[in-house]
């Protein structure tokens, strides 16, 4: 019987996230090299074999699933594909309030107007008072006040 505990691993809760991660990272390796049509286009066979042993690294770090998420977030953007990315619509409601719950936004919104992008502030009072629009002049940004 002794033995028999001996053998069982209990995992604390961070333990078994990273592991549970580093199976979803082998997983989505795997469908993405034998699946995705566009994985190649921007990016060569070494720098995907790169970038997904980064992930693996990041998720063998991550403190929490916010963080796996972000991680996840990075490594689906570097594939420059606009159909390949962690769908916030298609997570449950736990996982759902686990990483999108909190005081992690920034205190602005923004929206598109005539091509250009009007920032302003997050709340609908604070909006009738502030906005501004985003200039972009030879890719150095500026703010001014919108008209």
């Amino acid at each position: 019987m002794l033995s028999l505990l001996a053998a069982i691993q209990v995992l604390s809760p961070l333990q078994e996230l990273r592991t549970g991660l580093l199976q979803d990272a082998d997983v989505l390796k795997s469908a993405y090299t034998q699946m995705h049509p566009g994985l190649y286009r921007y990016n060569s066979p070494k720098a995907i074999d790169e970038k997904f042993a980064q992930l693996r690294t990041r998720f063998a770090q991550a403190k929490d699933l916010r963080e796996a998420y972000v991680d996840l977030s990075l490594f689906t953007a570097s594939i420059r594909c606009g159909h390949t990315y962690p769908n916030f619509f298609n997570q449950k409601k736990a996982i759902v309030q686990e990483v999108f719950s909190g005081q992690n936004r920034v205190p602005f919104y923004f929206k598109w107007l005539n091509r250009k992008m009007i920032v302003g502030m997050k709340t609908s009072a604070e909006r009738s008072r502030f906005a501004w629009r985003l200039v972009c002049l030879r890719n150095n940004p500026t703010l001014t006040t919108a008209p």
